[in-house]
């Protein structure tokens, strides 16, 4: 966030709320920071779980069955000694 139209906006949501420019910049950040920590600390490679994640007027990040399906695939020729 550190283009200068970001801080101008900021600066700008500040001013009309009366909060810090700096609550205002961890709101704007927070859904990465959030997307972050459940990406790192949430999925289970073993078990092939990966959580979906949804940012409002951003967008959804997921993983789709036919990726997890190849993702297995993979993994089970590396395990057997087939992908080398």
């Amino acid at each position: 966030m550190k283009s200068i139209k970001t801080r101008e906006t900021i600066k700008m949501l500040a001013k009309e709320y009366g909060l810090s420019m700096d609550d205002i910049r961890k709101v704007v950040e927070s859904p990465f920071f959030f997307t972050k920590h459940v990406l790192e600390n949430k999925t289970d490679r073993s078990k092939y779980h990966f959580p979906s994640i949804r940012i409002p007027y951003f967008g959804i990040f997921f993983c789709p069955d036919s990726l997890k399906k190849k993702f297995k695939k993979k993994n089970d020729e590396f395990i057997s000694g087939e992908g080398l």
